[in-house]
Parts: C-alpha cells; structure tokens; sequence
C-alpha cells in the first residue's frame, strides 16, 4: 500500500506541474538585416541604443503585458531584465559617465534576484504540497512549513519545499487513510 500511494502521488504530481508549464505561443522576433530598396538590396542600418532608462521602462510594460497574457515565466524574466537595467542606469547615473557597470555591482543585482527567485519558487512548491494535505489540516501545516522555512536561507529553503513537495502526496494519503480507517474513540 506504501508503495502504491507514493507511486499514485508522484503521478498526480507529475501531472499538476505539466499542467502549470503551458506558455503561451510567442515567435523569437528575427533583425531583417536586408531591406528592398527601388536599386536593389543595401544592407539595414544599425539600430540606435536605447537609453537604460528607458530600457527599463520597455521591459516593464512589456512585463505587465505578458502577466495579463498570463505568462508568469516570460514575465519574471522581463521583470528581472527591468530591474537590472534599472541598476545599470542608477550606476551610470551615480558615476556621473557611461563607463560599464562593474562585475560586483552586477553580481550583488544578480545575487539578490536569484535569493528572490528561489523564494518565489519555495513559496509555490509550499503552495502545491498543501494541495495534498488534508483541508483541515492544510493551515496548520502551512505554518509549521513557513515557520521552519524562515530559519533557512533561500537556496536552502527552495530545497527544504522541494522535498516537502516530492513527499507531499504520500503523506497526504497517509493522512486521509488514517483519518478515514484510523481508530476512533469510543
């Protein structure tokens, strides 16, 4: 019986995290690097940078633009994308130059968006493995989970919710048997 929930489990799992990885369908955008003209092909012209400021204005509409597309991956990546072009910007600004952005200003950007990351992700594997405990029981394991999560840091807290998710469903099952056959008092 042991082997069969948590073989039945990791189906139901399985299938939840198929159904939460549909996206919608985008086409990469291709640079036409040859435009007709009436003498015939000339080559395109370079295009303008555009200022990081702004950059980061573009990504963050078009972030608000896939989350009402629904597409929560394409738009963390665009969010995160505005953010680092924003700290880009505020570098150059508080240079006073163009100069590049140094590799440790842009590894503590990049360490503190993987931390929120990988937090974000705990919170929804969190979310997930509650699915499959049992509805009385769900609050008060929502709280044990968090109350221990928060003792962790991020990565370690990403891989204490990944366990609790792969364990999740033979646990819930574990729960219900006991709940519906277990003993009763008299």
């Amino acid at each position: 019986m042991n082997d069969f929930a948590g073989t039945a489990g990791l189906i139901v799992l399985l299938l939840v995290m198929l159904l939460g990885m549909t996206r919608t369908g985008r086409t990469k955008r291709r640079w036409n690097h040859t435009r007709p003209w009436a003498s015939g092909q000339v080559p395109a012209r370079e295009p303008q940078p555009i200022p990081l400021a702004e950059h980061a204005a573009l990504w963050r509409a078009r972030a608000m633009e896939l989350e009402d597309l629904g597409d929560a991956a394409g738009a963390e990546k665009a969010w995160r994308e505005a953010d680092l072009s924003e700290a880009r910007a505020n570098w150059r600004k508080s240079v006073g130059h163009a100069s590049a952005m140094p590799k440790v200003a842009l590894a503590e950007v990049t360490a503190r968006e993987e931390a929120r990351k990988a937090a974000r992700e705990a919170e929804r594997r969190i979310a997930l493995a509650l699915l499959f405990m049992p509805t009385g029981q769900r609050e008060r394991y929502q709280q044990e989970w968090n109350a221990e999560m928060d003792s962790l840091s991020a990565r370690e807290a990403s891989a204490f919710a990944l366990q609790l998710l792969w364990s999740a469903p033979r646990t819930g099952a574990m729960l219900w048997l006991k709940h519906t056959f277990g003993r009763r008092p008299a």
